[in-house]
């Protein structure tokens, strides 16, 4: 198993069963058809002897040549639009619930 990831910060940016070099283009593909050419100078790959999380998204994980694999601190984790605007319908509910109890109970 390989990882992809930014060669400045080590952020995550991929993973693959294999890659295959093109220095005809400068780039890379992987096995799952990911194919890095335009500042694919900017990424590295390394392969990774040990199981990797279940869990290995872009951005999740960062990695460090002398620490392997260790969680992003700034990671935010992907919300849809869809379930967004779902999460802000409920928050606005009791937000207007909030404020009618108030106005109940000045009156």
């Amino acid at each position: 198993m390989y990882i992809i990831f930014r060669k400045k910060d080590g952020l995550v940016i991929g993973t693959a069963q294999q890659i295959e070099v093109d220095i005809e283009n400068n780039g890379f593909v992987t096995d799952g058809g990911l194919v890095f050419y335009a500042g694919a100078s900017e990424l590295d790959y390394r392969e990774i002897t040990e199981e990797l999380p279940a869990d290995v998204t872009t951005g999740k994980y960062l990695y460090q040549i002398e620490n392997g694999l260790v969680i992003n601190p700034d990671y935010v984790p992907y919300i849809s639009p869809e379930e967004e605007v779902k999460e802000l319908k409920k928050r606005l509910e009791a937000t207007e619930d909030t404020l009618l109890q108030l106005l109940l109970m000045q009156t």
